[in-house]
């Protein structure tokens, strides 16, 4: 799942640990996870932020987005929700 925030015309951006390019902060689920409770949780590992989940944006079915480029042997959904910055970033 992926969060995005918007502030004063701008987007929040994370670096990507494997490939150093940008993309929107997130990651996975954990088991028994909410997926509301995941995003937040992701955003501020990644990012230092504290965020309210607004709303889900967007469902894409990784296998229909990347035709043909599957090798997992299960199925995959990304979840992309609009979050709300909700105060300072603070250390991690």
């Amino acid at each position: 799942m992926r969060g995005a925030v918007f502030e004063n015309g701008k987007i929040l951006l994370s670096r990507e640990k494997d490939d150093a390019c940008w993309s929107l902060p997130g990651g996975w689920a954990d088991v028994n996870d909410r997926p509301s409770e995941a995003v937040i949780r992701e955003l501020r590992e990644e990012t230092g932020y504290k965020v309210t989940c607004e709303k889900l944006a967007a469902v894409l079915d990784r296998d229909l987005h990347y035709k043909g480029t599957s090798t997992h042997p299960f199925h995959i959904y990304k979840l992309l929700f609009l979050c709300k910055h909700t105060g300072e970033a603070e250390e991690l």
